[in-house]
């Protein structure tokens, strides 16, 4: 009963740690993947092909002509799909949500050669790394690093507005280098809009700064949305926020055909009809400069899944050996002695081990009483070979009477 129950809870577990082993390979297949075909980009210097993996919509023509020594530059015209959480109620958990589809750039800096290192005073971690956005009446310092433990002070773990959601959360620039070699700001409109008391105007250059505090480089370049770029979108920002505008609006209500008919909207002015031969906007938008994130069969491939499968197998066969080992090791055992046995010469059948407990007991009775039997007529031999003497020596004393008679007669 007990080894029932065992193994039940055996193979139980057995398949839970398999969904874990499959979900932790996979993503991690993934992750690697992704990496891998990042550093070949970055290798390449092909940096619209970064952005084709870790962005959205967007011109592929670098608007940053300057270069450096000291690192590689980018900067892409773009969409981006923002959301910003804020707390309504600092006693509570309530909050508010701002999701808005926004005009943005892309700044991708890659191969950084000036200091990224933290360094602590007084026990406090701190990192001066940052971009200074520049107008011609003001700027903005933007930190590259704030957490609860690095540069804390700029940090705000429960914004209570949007502005301190938007430049003040959690962002680390040296996370996304260590994991992908790039430091990357998306500078959305909603951004610059919040750093408007301190810009007082458009952004005219920027300035990067190493974690020691010390000026890098000054870049001169309009983020000022004045590319073609945003006007070609702005059909898609329009309907998307519409569309985001009007889902929200019918999630709140819990209005199912509301919330079906968003997406109706929104999926005519998008996709293709095939009914009406009407062209959507994914399919006129892209041309030889404008383009979307890449598919997900190409960020995901197929050969994703086969290689976690072949994990999944490998893990499976291991558990099943264990398994025979743990439940089943005296069968083996007794195979393996079996197929010994016949290589060593045996013929015989086959004996279960209580029979051959029973023959040995019964070998062991039969040699007993066998010498039981040898000792009992060792004693009979004995007590004929003892009165020998004694009948011979009874002979011998009566021989000298029948003598005596013999003579009288």
């Amino acid at each position: 009963m007990l080894k029932s129950i065992l193994k039940v809870l055996y193979i139980s577990f057995g398949i839970i740690i398999a969904f874990f082993v499959y979900m932790l390979s996979y993503n991690t297949n993934a992750y690697s993947y992704i990496q891998g075909i990042t550093m070949d980009a970055i290798e390449a210097k092909d940096y619209a092909e970064v952005a084709m993996i870790h962005g959205g919509c967007f011109d592929k023509r670098n608007i940053a002509v300057e270069n450096d020594d000291k690192f590689d530059l980018a900067v892409f015209p773009s969409t981006t799909l923002s959301t910003y959480n804020y707390y309504t109620n600092p006693d509570s958990e309530d909050t508010e949500s701002v999701i808005t589809y926004d005009n943005s750039y892309y700044i991708y800096i890659f191969n950084p050669t000036f200091n990224m290192t933290s360094y602590t005073i007084n026990s406090k971690s701190l990192n001066d790394l940052a971009i200074r956005f520049n107008s011609t009446n003001g700027s903005y310092l933007y930190n590259l690093e704030v957490s609860d433990t690095i540069n804390s002070d700029l940090y705000v773990s429960k914004p209570s507005n949007l502005n301190e959601s938007v430049l003040k959360s959690q962002r680390s620039a040296n996370y996304d280098y260590t994991n992908w070699h790039f430091i990357n700001v998306t500078l959305t409109k909603t951004m610059i809009d919040e750093m408007q008391p301190s810009l007082n105007g458009n952004i005219s250059s920027f300035t990067i700064i190493d974690s020691d505090g010390k000026e890098v480089s000054t870049i001169d370049i309009q983020l000022d949305f004045s590319q073609v770029f945003f006007t070609d979108v702005s059909p898609l920002v329009q309907h998307y926020n519409e569309y985001i505008e009007n889902y929200q609006k019918a999630s709140d209500e819990d209005d199912k055909d509301a919330m079906a008919e968003a997406e109706n909207k929104f999926n005519e002015f998008y996709l293709d009809n095939e009914e009406t031969g009407t062209k959507g906007f994914e399919s006129t938008f892209p041309n030889e400069y404008y383009t979307f994130r890449h598919v997900d069969s190409y960020l995901r491939p197929s050969s994703l899944i086969w290689k976690t499968i072949g994990i999944i197998v490998l893990y499976l066969l291991c558990a099943f050996i264990l398994y025979i080992l743990l439940f089943h090791f005296n069968t083996i055992k007794s195979i393996f002695m079996r197929n010994n046995n016949n290589r060593n010469g045996y013929k015989g059948r086959y004996t279960p081990k209580g029979e051959v407990i029973n023959a040995k007991a019964s070998d062991l009775k039969s040699k007993e009483v066998a010498k039981a039997n040898t000792v009992d007529k060792k004693t009979v031999t004995d007590e004929k070979t003892t009165s020998q003497p004694q009948i011979q020596q009874t002979i011998e004393n009566d021989s000298p009477a029948d003598e005596s008679i013999e003579k009288k007669d």
